[in-house]
């Protein structure tokens, strides 16, 4: 088990190994999870794209960033547009 944490130690995270994307991290710092002081860097946003079950999901780590979220006749591009926020 390996041991990510974010600059401030608000974002931790155990797991065996697996990569970390440059979209996760702390909002509340922004910087990534790093398994190393040194590895910190400004967590970049999220990539995203409309899947075949109609959800938004990040391109670098697969999130689902609105799970259950309906876009009421929308299509992704829409509701990004509409949202610019969640796309940066």
């Amino acid at each position: 088990m390996q041991y990510s944490r974010c600059q401030c130690g608000n974002a931790e995270r155990w797991d065996s190994g697996e990569m970390l994307h440059p979209c996760q991290g702390c909002t509340y710092c922004k910087t990534t999870l790093a398994r190393t002081p040194e590895d910190h860097a400004p967590l970049e946003p999220h990539q995203l794209f409309q899947s075949s079950e109609k959800r938004l999901c990040c391109k670098r780590c697969g999130e689902y960033r609105h799970k259950g979220v309906t876009f009421s006749g929308k299509t992704a591009k829409q509701f990004i547009q509409a949202h610019p926020g969640l796309a940066k």
